[in-house]
């Protein structure tokens, strides 16, 4: 059963994509907790990770890593 805080964590926050990966260091803590936290839905490297894997065919290996 989904938390509230489960629909207001970024469901690719713990993943290993390089593109969120780099955001992640001290100096961007409050950028984190608002966008990755909050308001995924408004990031562009969510938006991006969406039509990727949205764009995969269901037999990529790719998409089932992770």
């Amino acid at each position: 059963m989904q938390t509230e805080m489960d629909n207001s964590v970024c469901p690719y926050f713990q993943g290993s994509d390089e593109r969120c990966a780099k955001r992640f260091n001290l100096h961007r803590m409050a950028e984190i907790y608002d966008q990755c936290l909050g308001e995924f839905g408004r990031c562009s490297t969510y938006i991006e990770l969406r039509i990727d894997h949205s764009s995969r065919p269901v037999d990529d290996p790719v998409s089932h890593a992770a």
